[in-house]
């Protein structure tokens, strides 16, 4: 398969005070690297963990297996691909499924993908959807409006870091580059 999820590439393991993206919690601080005996009943099973830091779910901290094989762990977008989110948002194909357990399936698939522009579609996707069934007098339904808040939350905080931008500015930039879109069909 390569190298594993937790390693950067051509690196090793991250260190303590590097920024890193962590499944579904997002942007993380690494704020130790220390052995954790993870064993019961007298058997030791001590295994190498990062002491995380979600960087904006305050006061939580996660402890992650460095040799961790079911959750994505990567180094946090560069400012030069958070452009690059931004600029190809108007290209990005949405990802609407019209069967709702289908399309929390891809929701929920692209979400542990831990990959930026999955995450990015789906933003897109349920961003565009809700604006459509406004105009229709209706509201988001609960699962579209978790998913959007989910991906908004991980990708907007991610793209934050490289931009030194809020997490709302981040949204603003975003969502004007969609509704652009959006009105470049209207016309």
């Amino acid at each position: 398969m390569g190298r594993k999820n937790t390693e950067k590439a051509g690196k090793g393991m991250y260190q303590k005070g590097d920024y890193v993206v962590y499944g579904t919690k997002g942007v993380c601080l690494i704020e130790d690297v220390m052995a954790i005996d993870w064993g019961a009943d007298c058997i030791s099973s001590e295994k190498l963990c990062y002491k995380l830091a979600p960087q904006f779910v305050k006061g939580s901290t996660i402890y992650a297996p460095v040799e961790n094989e079911k959750t994505v762990i990567r180094s946090v977008m560069s400012g030069e691909e958070a452009q690059g989110v931004l600029s190809r948002v108007k290209q990005l194909e949405t990802l609407w499924v019209k069967d709702e357990k289908e399309r929390e399936a891809s929701y929920k698939k692209a979400l542990l993908s831990g990959n930026s522009m999955e995450w990015s579609r789906i933003v897109k996707t349920l961003y565009l959807r809700k604006q459509e069934r406004l105009r229709s007098g209706k509201r988001m339904t609960c699962i579209d409006e978790r998913y959007l808040h989910i991906a908004e939350n991980i990708l907007f905080g991610e793209m934050s870091l490289p931009l030194h931008l809020t997490v709302k500015e981040v949204g603003d930039r975003y969502f004007r580059e969609v509704d652009a879109e959006a009105s470049e069909y209207d016309n």
